[in-house]
């Protein structure tokens, strides 16, 4: 059993005998534990703790579990065919098949497995998905109208509000330059479109240049671990020196992805309790299998920046039906903003229509007026 520490390196706390269980006394929400066979590299269960959360190991590792069986496809939107690996219950790759360049797959498959592509007739993994509800997952290459890099926010194409996206690497940290790559703009246009077909069309205005998401790089002044000893704090001393820097212009929400680690894959601030302008992506903190824009699909790291956004518009309001943890909905774990005992898979929006996109009371409206919302 081990804890994943700040550094993402992994300390060993407990070792289990089959059939035994342990009690870890002391941790806190958020902070990730996983537990990997003393025999191999397999990770048989990893999860956030929650307030009497359990895990357990089942096999020799799980990469794929779940009962919920929907019609599923993958659309290889890349120039190149690729061949399509289920991941197993014990992660062992199983073929299924070739995909070839701009052609789509039906598959039947069930919610939780993971699906492995590489290129066809290689060993060069291309990314991974993981299946989340009934859907076409878009597997892309980066989009070819990736601005060049800039320290600065460009003129804007509007005054109407509109979320900014920054790309902030602390200061000694390995720069991926995941704004060049195309991967932020892969995650951007990916959860747009899932919330443009969750709600009938609408999307989350972002601040774009010549039709092109306008992505700033920001080199922040302190260390990851400097900002890391703030603990789950540290989103609040990023968005300070973002601040400092000139990123908190009155009509813009700022989407920062960050190029380090934190508490958890995504933090925000929730309005009026809760001041802020920034929602911070921990990209050093994020599973792998939600890479930001690995596949050009709805993944973790894209459920996840959506939902922090969300927590800075007022999501969840106290008022909502199912109000629960300071922002967040509790009727159903695969609702966006769901928090509770199980696990969140999140595949909804506003899961009975009853907590936050629409108005649930008068006295409660939801955010599908936004003015950051088109």
């Amino acid at each position: 059993m081990k804890w994943v520490g700040f550094d993402c390196h992994e300390k060993t706390y407990a070792t289990l005998q089959p059939g035994t269980s342990y009690v870890q006394q002391s941790t806190y929400t958020g902070h990730l534990w996983l537990l990997r066979s003393t025999t191999s590299t397999f990770v048989t269960d990893a999860r956030p703790a929650l307030p009497n959360g359990v895990m357990t190991a089942k096999g020799n590792g799980v990469c794929s579990e779940g009962s919920t069986a929907v019609p599923w496809s993958l659309r290889n939107n890349t120039g190149s065919a690729l061949d399509m690996y289920y991941l197993d219950h014990q992660c062992k790759e199983v073929f299924y098949g070739q995909v070839a360049a701009g052609a789509t797959r039906q598959q039947q498959s069930y919610v939780g497995h993971r699906w492995r592509l590489k290129t066809a007739g290689s060993e060069k993994v291309a990314g991974e998905t993981t299946v989340l509800r009934g859907e076409t997952a878009v597997f892309s290459t980066a989009p070819s109208n990736v601005l060049a890099r800039t320290t600065t926010d460009r003129a804007d194409a509007t005054t109407a509000n509109q979320v900014k996206v920054l790309y902030a690497v602390p200061s000694g940290a390995l720069d991926r330059r995941w704004d060049l790559s195309g991967r932020i703009g892969l995650s951007v246009s990916s959860a747009n479109r899932w919330l443009s077909e969750q709600s009938g069309g609408r999307k989350v205005r972002m601040d774009t240049s010549g039709g092109a998401l306008d992505i700033t790089y920001v080199a922040l002044p302190r260390t990851a671990a400097q900002y890391a000893s703030s603990g789950v704090f540290a989103r609040n001393e990023i968005e300070k020196d973002l601040m400092i820097k000139g990123f908190n212009k009155a009509n813009k929400k700022y989407i920062v992805f960050y190029q380090g680690p934190g508490t958890s894959c995504g933090t925000s601030y929730w309005p009026p309790k809760s001041p802020g302008n920034a929602s911070v992506v921990f990209l050093e903190k994020c599973p792998v299998e939600g890479l930001t824009g690995d596949s050009g699909r709805f993944g973790f790291t894209e459920a996840t920046w959506i939902h922090e956004l969300f927590h800075g518009l007022g999501v969840a309001a106290e008022c909502s039906r199912y109000h629960t943890r300071e922002g967040h909905v509790s009727d159903d774990p695969s609702d966006l903003m769901y928090a509770g005992t199980s696990v969140w898979r999140p595949a909804l929006l506003d899961a009975g229509g009853d907590d936050y996109w629409t108005a649930s009371t008068g006295a409660c409206p939801g955010i599908k007026g936004s003015p950051y919302i088109v």
